[in-house]
């Protein structure tokens, strides 16, 4: 959250849609004020009701966090298993650690250590 003057919103948010991605924003224009108003959406949604209506005012700038990429599983779980447990760990504590990583059943992770490769 941080307050931009309206002569530089509009070079903040592409800065922001360069740095961040295209987040979720809310511009607080005006608080307490007669003339209040909030404008939400994407930085590029934002960015375009600026293009069709000048920024005036106070405004505050509300980001909302990056979200971050979603991790890809392995190809080969084995792989992955046998490094988690070269550190010590048991084989049952690493298929938690990788379900949890990668947001996925434990079991399915197992049962893809049962199947035989397809040549």
């Amino acid at each position: 959250m941080f307050y931009e003057a309206p002569h530089r919103i509009e070079k903040c948010l592409e800065d922001v849609r360069e740095v961040y991605g295209d987040v979720q924003v809310v511009i607080a224009r005006e608080l307490t004020k007669l003339h209040q108003e909030l404008i939400r959406g994407t930085v590029s949604e934002v960015l375009d009701g600026f293009s069709h209506k000048e920024p005036r005012g106070e405004m505050v700038v509300y980001l909302s966090p990056p979200v971050p990429e979603q991790l890809v599983p392995p190809e080969d779980w084995t792989d992955a298993v046998m490094r988690l447990t070269a550190t010590g760990i048991s084989k049952k504590e690493a298929l938690k650690i990788l379900a949890e990583k990668y947001n996925i059943p434990k079991r399915d992770i197992y049962n893809s250590l049962l199947r035989p490769e397809s040549t």
